[in-house]
């Protein structure tokens, strides 16, 4: 019995390499985004894509890769994907917390980040209010 019982913590402890979790891609994908390594990040968040939609879940760490990947595509002047990122992430957070929630905020400050910075000022103004 003991010996099955060391057999099951030692294989528990074992985690293969390429098993890495969201919350391990994501913060790789900060920390690239951070130094301007955009490929990597770009990478990064793919692969924290994956994950969430794996879990079937349209909310919480899904959300929170579209408004990681918006503010990648922002950095790398493609507003487009940014814009779409940013208002999907809108929309689940909308439909999941409501539109009073922190969350909504978030992902409007990104949305009016992006067209801040296309120089579309008075789309951006409301957003920011």
């Amino acid at each position: 019995m003991q010996r099955w019982l060391a057999l099951a913590l030692l294989l528990l402890t074992i985690q293969p390499a390429y098993a890495e979790t969201w919350d391990e891609h994501n913060k790789n994908g900060l920390a690239a985004l951070h130094d301007g390594n955009y490929a990597e990040a770009e990478k990064e968040f793919a692969a924290c894509r994956r994950q969430a939609e794996k879990s079937g879940a349209r909310y919480g760490n899904y959300a929170t890769t579209l408004i990681n990947q918006g503010l990648l595509y922002d950095k790398k002047n493609n507003a487009a994907e940014a814009e779409k990122d940013y208002k999907e992430a809108l929309s689940i957070y909308e439909k999941s917390y409501g539109k009073d929630a922190i969350q909504v905020s978030n992902a409007l400050n990104g949305l009016a980040d992006v067209y801040r910075h296309q120089k579309f000022y008075s789309e951006a103004a409301p957003l920011y209010l």
